[in-house]
């Protein structure tokens, strides 16, 4: 059985995901580098494709953005919901 797959992202890739600051900020745009690929497939399908940023962390496809721009709108999305208490 062969299988091909097309990964959106590849190691080494520049992007921007929404990172929590822990203070007044909340939600702010930061820059990133894939550092790896983890692909889950069962019974012959893709069912997950993870990026990792650094060792441990893992991020899915709709958590990456390509422009600083597009992943500030997302912050701010986020900073309406959160609260300063």
């Amino acid at each position: 059985m062969k299988i091909d797959i097309e990964t959106e992202r590849n190691i080494g890739d520049i992007v921007w995901i929404a990172e929590w600051t822990g203070d007044d900020t909340k939600y702010r745009p930061g820059r990133a580098r894939i550092s790896g690929i983890d692909i889950k497939i069962y019974d012959k399908a893709v069912r997950n494709i993870s990026y990792f940023i650094g060792d441990i962390v893992s991020y899915s496809e709709c958590d990456l953005f390509t422009m600083k721009t597009e992943c500030q709108a997302e912050c701010d999305r986020l900073n309406k919901g959160t609260s300063n208490a």
